[in-house]
């Protein structure tokens, strides 16, 4: 138990180094995967960590504007139309950031479409904990047809919408480099130093299968970004 918690205990970077130097160097989606998603230090899981808004690092279209989650709305009341009316129907919502496009999608539905309202329920699969309560204190006023959930979890059939925005890109990618042998990828490694340094090293089993998939060639020094996890969404 101490060991787990001394390992948690250190910065990011730290653990890292200590897993290139006992193991070898990682590849990059490793790497990226790391940065991301760890469950302490990971960039969208770090409670500490203004992300959207004026002063976080980026806004995205939801946040901006309630307009967009409106006309998306809209929409989603065509497709309910075209599903046949069912007497009830889910909106999954993978990724739904701070609940912005939540709230306006379910606020557009009960003063535009009661009956398509009165429908729904929105499933919403965001990972952290941080996260889940930012999205839960944004919809507050539609917990009772709310539901947070991972996709991975539902296992039967249901009729609605599966809907996610800026997801995909934020997926861990390879990163793939053309040079005088053909195809290489690039890992990350340490030096004396202690810095952080490309390397290259074979092609994973699934980076080398996708790029013989699209016949992929690239000019000396070419980088190609490999996005497998998109592949298995």
């Amino acid at each position: 138990m101490s060991q787990s918690l001394d390992s948690r205990a250190q910065p990011l970077a730290d653990r890292l180094r200590d897993r290139i130097k006992q193991a070898g160097p990682i590849t990059f989606h490793d790497w990226m995967q790391a940065a991301l998603y760890d469950e302490h230090e990971g960039y969208y899981r770090r409670p500490d960590r203004v992300r959207q808004g004026r002063t976080g690092d980026y806004r995205t279209a939801p946040e901006t504007s309630p307009l967009f989650g409106a006309t998306f709305a809209n929409y989603f009341a065509k497709c309910y139309l075209d599903l046949g009316r069912p007497t009830s129907w889910t909106i999954f919502e993978i990724g739904a950031g701070r609940g912005h496009f939540a709230h306006a999608v379910l606020a557009t539905l009960r003063t535009s479409f009661p009956d398509v309202f009165q429908a729904t329920r929105l499933l919403i699969d965001e990972i952290g904990d941080e996260a889940r309560r930012a999205v839960a204190q944004k919809v507050t006023s539609f917990s009772d047809r709310v539901e947070f959930r991972s996709i991975a979890q539902v296992t039967s059939p249901f009729v609605g919408i599966i809907f996610s925005n800026e997801l995909v890109d934020a997926f861990p990618v390879h990163r793939v480099i053309g040079g005088p042998d053909g195809l290489r990828e690039l890992y990350v490694d340490v030096n004396q130093a202690g810095d952080f340094v490309w390397t290259h090293g074979d092609l994973a089993p699934g980076v080398a299968g996708f790029c013989e998939q699209i016949d992929l060639r690239l000019a000396d020094g070419q980088v190609y970004e490999v996005n497998l996890a998109a592949e298995d969404f």
